[in-house]
Protein backbone atom coordinates (compact mmCIF):
# COMPACT_ATOMS: atom_id res chain seq x y z
CA UNK A 1 0.00 0.00 0.00
CA UNK A 2 1.13 3.60 -1.01
CA UNK A 3 2.89 2.27 -3.36
CA UNK A 4 2.59 3.21 -7.08
CA UNK A 5 3.59 2.06 -10.14
CA UNK A 6 5.49 4.26 -12.61
CA UNK A 7 4.51 2.65 -15.80
CA UNK A 8 2.49 -0.40 -16.83
CA UNK A 9 3.54 -2.59 -19.20
CA UNK A 10 1.30 -4.21 -21.75
CA UNK A 11 1.52 -6.48 -24.29
CA UNK A 12 -1.54 -6.35 -26.83
CA UNK A 13 -3.65 -4.62 -29.46
CA UNK A 14 -6.46 -3.69 -31.36
CA UNK A 15 -8.27 -6.44 -30.77
CA UNK A 16 -9.39 -8.96 -27.97
CA UNK A 17 -5.68 -10.57 -26.69
CA UNK A 18 -5.32 -13.48 -24.40
CA UNK A 19 -2.24 -14.45 -22.29
CA UNK A 20 -2.07 -18.07 -21.88
CA UNK A 21 1.79 -19.15 -20.46
CA UNK A 22 4.55 -16.90 -19.00
CA UNK A 23 7.73 -18.13 -18.15
CA UNK A 24 10.79 -16.17 -17.19
CA UNK A 25 14.70 -17.81 -18.52
CA UNK A 26 17.60 -17.56 -16.37
CA UNK A 27 18.57 -14.16 -17.26
CA UNK A 28 15.08 -12.87 -16.70
CA UNK A 29 13.76 -12.47 -20.23
CA UNK A 30 9.96 -12.73 -20.03
CA UNK A 31 8.45 -15.60 -22.43
CA UNK A 32 4.55 -14.97 -23.65
CA UNK A 33 2.50 -17.54 -25.26
CA UNK A 34 -1.21 -16.64 -26.11
CA UNK A 35 -3.86 -15.80 -28.70
CA UNK A 36 -4.61 -13.03 -30.74
CA UNK A 37 -7.44 -11.35 -32.84
CA UNK A 38 -5.03 -8.34 -33.59
CA UNK A 39 -3.90 -7.45 -36.81
CA UNK A 40 -1.21 -4.90 -35.30
CA UNK A 41 0.67 -6.63 -32.23
CA UNK A 42 4.32 -5.47 -33.14
CA UNK A 43 5.94 -8.79 -35.17
CA UNK A 44 9.60 -8.70 -35.10
CA UNK A 45 11.62 -8.31 -38.11
CA UNK A 46 12.40 -11.86 -39.72
CA UNK A 47 9.31 -13.33 -37.87
CA UNK A 48 8.72 -16.54 -39.20
CA UNK A 49 4.74 -15.22 -39.58
CA UNK A 50 4.32 -11.23 -39.39
CA UNK A 51 0.58 -11.52 -40.09
CA UNK A 52 -1.90 -12.68 -38.42
CA UNK A 53 -3.12 -15.70 -40.51
CA UNK A 54 -7.45 -15.57 -39.54
CA UNK A 55 -9.52 -15.43 -36.88
CA UNK A 56 -7.65 -16.06 -34.06
CA UNK A 57 -3.84 -16.94 -34.03
CA UNK A 58 -1.15 -17.88 -31.46
CA UNK A 59 1.54 -15.54 -30.79
CA UNK A 60 4.92 -15.65 -29.08
CA UNK A 61 7.06 -12.96 -27.93
CA UNK A 62 9.73 -12.63 -25.52
CA UNK A 63 10.54 -9.56 -23.44
CA UNK A 64 13.70 -7.94 -21.62
CA UNK A 65 13.91 -8.63 -17.80
CA UNK A 66 12.42 -5.34 -17.31
CA UNK A 67 9.82 -5.46 -19.66
CA UNK A 68 10.93 -2.40 -21.85
CA UNK A 69 11.99 -3.77 -24.80
CA UNK A 70 10.46 -6.60 -26.88
CA UNK A 71 13.05 -9.16 -28.34
CA UNK A 72 10.76 -10.57 -30.61
CA UNK A 73 6.81 -11.39 -31.37
CA UNK A 74 5.32 -13.84 -34.32
CA UNK A 75 2.06 -14.70 -34.68
CA UNK A 76 1.52 -18.29 -35.54
CA UNK A 77 -1.71 -19.27 -37.25
CA UNK A 78 -4.03 -20.09 -39.99
CA UNK A 79 -7.15 -18.53 -41.33
CA UNK A 80 -9.65 -20.22 -38.69
CA UNK A 81 -9.11 -20.24 -34.92
CA UNK A 82 -6.03 -21.17 -32.95
CA UNK A 83 -5.39 -21.27 -29.30
CA UNK A 84 -2.32 -21.35 -27.09
CA UNK A 85 -2.20 -23.56 -24.42
CA UNK A 86 -1.09 -22.78 -20.82
CA UNK A 87 2.41 -23.41 -20.56
CA UNK A 88 5.71 -22.46 -22.44
CA UNK A 89 8.47 -25.09 -22.49
CA UNK A 90 12.33 -23.10 -22.45
CA UNK A 91 14.63 -25.37 -23.94
CA UNK A 92 17.93 -25.62 -23.02
CA UNK A 93 18.98 -23.88 -26.57
CA UNK A 94 16.95 -21.51 -25.73
CA UNK A 95 14.14 -21.72 -27.72
CA UNK A 96 10.66 -22.23 -26.65
CA UNK A 97 7.88 -24.65 -27.58
CA UNK A 98 4.33 -24.04 -27.57
CA UNK A 99 1.60 -26.78 -28.04
CA UNK A 100 -2.19 -25.87 -28.20
CA UNK A 101 -5.31 -26.31 -30.92
CA UNK A 102 -6.28 -25.27 -34.52
CA UNK A 103 -9.17 -25.57 -36.76
CA UNK A 104 -6.92 -24.23 -39.67
CA UNK A 105 -6.27 -26.28 -42.75
CA UNK A 106 -3.52 -23.84 -43.18
CA UNK A 107 -1.83 -23.91 -40.16
CA UNK A 108 1.95 -22.80 -40.62
CA UNK A 109 3.36 -26.64 -40.52
CA UNK A 110 7.27 -27.05 -41.44
CA UNK A 111 8.35 -29.73 -44.64
CA UNK A 112 9.56 -32.35 -42.49
CA UNK A 113 6.39 -32.21 -40.17
CA UNK A 114 5.40 -35.71 -38.47
CA UNK A 115 1.51 -34.50 -39.66
CA UNK A 116 0.99 -31.98 -42.21
CA UNK A 117 -2.72 -31.77 -42.64
CA UNK A 118 -5.89 -31.27 -40.76
CA UNK A 119 -7.84 -34.43 -40.46
CA UNK A 120 -10.73 -33.83 -37.95
CA UNK A 121 -12.38 -30.23 -36.71
CA UNK A 122 -9.24 -29.34 -34.92
CA UNK A 123 -5.58 -30.83 -34.08
CA UNK A 124 -3.36 -30.22 -31.48
CA UNK A 125 0.00 -28.92 -32.56
CA UNK A 126 3.80 -28.24 -31.40
CA UNK A 127 5.70 -25.98 -32.80
CA UNK A 128 9.44 -25.00 -31.64
CA UNK A 129 10.53 -21.32 -31.74
CA UNK A 130 14.15 -20.42 -31.84
CA UNK A 131 16.30 -18.88 -29.61
CA UNK A 132 16.52 -15.52 -31.22
CA UNK A 133 12.29 -16.24 -32.50
CA UNK A 134 13.43 -15.58 -36.06
CA UNK A 135 12.63 -19.58 -37.45
CA UNK A 136 10.65 -22.36 -36.75
CA UNK A 137 12.56 -25.38 -36.11
CA UNK A 138 9.55 -27.29 -36.68
CA UNK A 139 5.65 -26.92 -35.95
CA UNK A 140 3.48 -30.42 -36.65
CA UNK A 141 -0.09 -31.01 -36.10
CA UNK A 142 -1.27 -33.74 -34.18
CA UNK A 143 -4.86 -35.33 -34.68
CA UNK A 144 -7.20 -37.74 -35.75
CA UNK A 145 -10.62 -37.44 -37.18
CA UNK A 146 -12.71 -36.19 -34.06
CA UNK A 147 -10.37 -33.16 -32.70
CA UNK A 148 -7.48 -32.44 -30.35
CA UNK A 149 -5.63 -30.24 -28.24
CA UNK A 150 -2.32 -30.38 -26.08
CA UNK A 151 -0.91 -28.31 -23.09
CA UNK A 152 2.07 -28.57 -21.06
CA UNK A 153 4.96 -29.56 -23.01
CA UNK A 154 8.06 -30.91 -21.20
CA UNK A 155 11.28 -32.20 -22.68
CA UNK A 156 13.55 -34.94 -20.58
CA UNK A 157 17.33 -35.20 -20.53
CA UNK A 158 17.28 -36.73 -23.83
CA UNK A 159 15.37 -33.70 -25.50
CA UNK A 160 12.23 -35.86 -26.04
CA UNK A 161 8.95 -33.92 -26.17
CA UNK A 162 6.07 -35.27 -23.72
CA UNK A 163 2.53 -33.51 -23.66
CA UNK A 164 -0.95 -34.00 -22.02
CA UNK A 165 -3.97 -33.64 -23.81
CA UNK A 166 -7.37 -34.42 -24.91
CA UNK A 167 -8.81 -36.36 -27.69
CA UNK A 168 -12.18 -37.24 -29.65
CA UNK A 169 -10.35 -39.66 -32.23
CA UNK A 170 -11.28 -43.18 -32.51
Amino acid sequence: AGRELAEIQRLGGSGADGIMGVRVDRKGNVYVGGHTESDDLPAAPGAPQAKRGGKSDCFLAALSPDATRLLYMTYLGGKENEFAEHRLALLADGSVLLTGVTASSDFPVTPQAFQRELRGPTAGFAAKLSGDGTKLHFSTLLGGSGGEWFLMPTTDAAGNIYMVGHTASP
